[in-house]
């Protein structure tokens, strides 16, 4: 035979029997299909049994025999968040050798009570893997087999460990609100007036989804004005014949409430050029609202002092009471109803186990109708006819935005809102601006609407 001959055959002798050692070192060893995932809830009673099994084959050939590799069932410390200390794992497998294994091989976790010294409030997570070791190397410590070798399609577990108490809000999709508003106009916060709203969250992956809600609220606008107003704050007998008027000037200062009743629809469209989904999500919002706003107009006056006096003749008859003219504080109510059309608007929403936070805004049409000449008025004298205010609309653009910040296990929920609106309008040649900021900051707890028959419960017995 020629040499050439002679050589490849010998490569060719080469590559089949290191083909077929590479293949005989192959081997499948997994966890049961169907169990990637798991969830089970702790107990305040007793231990809970979490059972998996590991499936094992074409672990019996000669290759594995001569390597003597061993499995290892072992927990992955940087995913994990169970303490160690709160659960134990019954296996006997460590250092099994792989042709030692069977079909199927079962591994069970004890998951301890919950306990005073540990009381768990969320979800924790036990993430287990399967490692093939190679035989001991020179310095006596067991090294990993390429996982090229191990054919198994699953190789890592995770078990979800929920608290024994069940977290206040389970999902984020259904949610009602009921607490407090805080009172802020006096420049501090001030638990005052009942706050309520309900939420229905749909979002809607591939396509579109929508937000709708109804709620109740205060919110405030406060305007202090260090214009001084001048006004008669007085009168005085000077004698029988003369009178002194005293004038006064002070700031004004305006407060203005209101109680809103309020309903939105906000369709949600992913955005998907901002990348890869993750727990923060961004949709376009437009806003479509409607607020009822019963409003109550208060004006004070601070600093007053007088800045001079005039005599004139006494006219009023002798024994008169003189008036007191200092203004005195007013307060007037009246309805407004506001329609917003926010349709350049965003969506932000960052949910997990922990927290669910969504930011929205929007900028957009306000028509805004507010009564002119008489207020609304409700209770008339006998024989008097009512009269039926006149509303004057005005067009502006508008910015509005909402915060909602959820806490899952107690349900604490804090929100927030402000808007306010753009450009000028002429009144009697002058030009004003139509600014008028609303604010409001409220503190509630959420609760899953299906338990809403257990919330009204207390209240409706009260």
């Amino acid at each position: 035979m020629k040499p050439i001959a002679i050589i490849s055959f010998l490569l060719l002798a080469c590559i089949e029997v290191f083909s077929h050692a590479d293949s005989a070192s192959k081997y499948n060893i997994s966890f049961k299909k169907g169990n990637k995932n798991d969830t089970l809830r702790r107990s305040k009673d007793k231990e809970v049994l979490w059972s998996i099994e590991i499936m094992a084959s074409d672990n019996k050939g000669d290759s594995i025999k001569n390597n003597i590799n061993t499995i290892e069932l072992s927990v992955d410390e940087n995913k994990s968040t169970l303490p160690s200390d709160q659960y134990d794992i019954i296996s006997n497998l460590n250092g099994k050798k792989l042709e030692e294994l069977s079909s199927s091989n079962p591994v069970r976790v004890v998951i301890k009570k919950e306990s005073d010294a540990f009381n768990q409030i969320k979800s924790l997570k036990l993430v287990l893997k399967i490692k093939i070791k190679k035989p001991k190397g020179s310095n006596g410590v067991a090294v990993d087999d390429d996982p090229k070798n191990n054919q198994g399609e699953l190789k890592e577990i995770e078990l979800t460990v929920m608290p024994a108490k069940e977290p206040f809000v389970t999902t984020y999709k259904y949610l009602g609100y009921l607490g407090t508003n805080f009172d802020l106009v006096e420049g501090k916060p001030k638990v005052k007036n009942l706050f309520f709203a309900t939420n229905i969250f749909i979002p809607e992956k591939k396509h579109w989804g929508f937000s709708l809600g109804l709620y109740g609220n205060r919110s405030f606008t406060r305007t202090d004005t260090s214009r001084e107003v001048s006004f008669q704050s007085r009168i005085a007998r000077l004698n029988d014949t003369t009178i002194v008027r005293s004038f006064d000037s002070a700031s004004q200062v305006t407060n203005r409430v209101s109680d809103n009743i309020g309903a939105y629809f906000m369709p949600l469209i992913p955005l998907k050029f901002l990348g890869d989904e993750g727990p923060l999500e961004v949709y376009y919002a437009p806003q479509f609202e409607f607020i009822w706003r019963k409003t109550t107009l208060e004006n004070s006056y601070l600093d007053n002092k007088t800045v001079r006096t005039d005599t004139s003749r006494n006219t009023y008859p002798a024994n008169t009471a003189l008036p007191l003219i200092t203004p005195l504080n007013t307060k007037i109510e009246f309805n407004v109803y506001d329609a917003y059309f926010g349709l350049l608007g965003l969506l932000f929403r960052y949910e997990n186990q922990d927290i669910s936070v969504r930011l929205s805004s929007s900028v957009g049409l306000n028509l805004d109708y507010v009564p002119i000449g008489s207020l609304s008025q409700t209770n008339y004298p006998s024989g008097v006819s009512p009269v039926y205010p006149t509303y004057d609309k005005q067009v502006r653009w508008f910015f509005f935005a909402r915060l909602w910040i959820t806490e899952p296990t107690t349900g604490l929920t804090l929100g927030a809102e402000v808007s306010n609106y753009f450009g000028y309008r002429d009144v009697h040649g002058t030009k004003v601006s139509r600014a008028q900021p609303y604010y409001n900051v409220t503190l509630s707890k959420a609760f899953d609407l299906k338990n809403l028959a257990t919330v009204v419960k207390p209240l409706s017995s009260r």
